[in-house]
């Protein structure tokens, strides 16, 4: 990607995100006199007020990780799965993702993974081949198979037969605020989606581009550009 391309990528995705902050910040008073917002607490049927990730499905649902279990909404009312509903291991919940097949998934903070389909939950432990870690993140590549992040430096793939652990150093990688990366003499080395792929050292060393990689791979919008390479 040349130069310019870069710039007029990352003009664009400034743009949008000026455009969405406008959206939900109007600047006009009497726009903002008519935004209305509702709170919910342990009062209105949640396990816990803290809620560590937020997931909405395809058939409308809301879903929300707290340790207190997994917690459906539907716009009136919370329903709570814990260790009290078949198949959930684990309540002390940290992420969610819907894969492509509509199947939700949460990972939690002692190294369980629970599917939920069909109306029913099955949870993954350490006798299915997981590390006991605490999740970063959960992500999908391009085959559809999902990639667990944990923190300490491993990321999991399952191909929803078999789970996989792999480790920073199997790449020749470091392990830097949960995302895998190294610089050498051909550039910046990332594990994106289930690969490594390489980027010119310019992209984050050009005086006007002066990027700290973490802190790049933090940012979701160019986070977003990095991956579509």
């Amino acid at each position: 990607m040349h130069l310019g391309q870069f710039r007029h990528r990352c003009n664009r995705i400034l743009s949008a995100v000026l455009v969405g902050l406008i959206c939900f910040f109007p600047l006009s008073p009497t726009v903002s006199a008519q935004q209305r917002f509702d709170l919910w607490s342990t009062e209105n049927g949640l396990p816990q007020n803290s809620v560590n990730d937020i997931l909405q499905t395809r058939d409308g649902y809301l879903w929300l990780a707290t340790f207190g279990g997994l917690v459906r909404f539907d716009g009136v009312r919370f329903v709570v799965f814990d260790r009290a509903t078949a198949g959930i291991g684990s309540q002390r919940l940290r992420k969610l993702h819907e894969d492509r097949q509509g199947t939700l998934w949460v990972a939690t903070e002692d190294g369980m993974f629970i599917r939920y389909k069909d109306g029913g939950f099955k949870t993954y432990g350490e006798s299915d081949g997981l590390p006991r870690g605490n999740a970063a993140r959960i992500e999908e590549d391009a085959e559809g198979r999902l990639l667990i992040t944990w923190r300490g430096g491993v990321i999991t793939r399952f191909d929803g037969e078999r789970f996989v652990n792999l480790r920073s150093e199997d790449f020749g990688l470091q392990t830097h605020d949960n995302w895998w990366w190294t610089a050498d003499s051909a550039g910046f080395r990332f594990f994106i989606n289930g690969k490594v792929r390489t980027y010119p050292s310019w992209l984050v060393r050009r005086s006007h581009l002066r990027i700290r990689v973490p802190a790049m791979m933090s940012l979701s919008p160019l986070r977003m550009l990095v991956s579509s390479g």
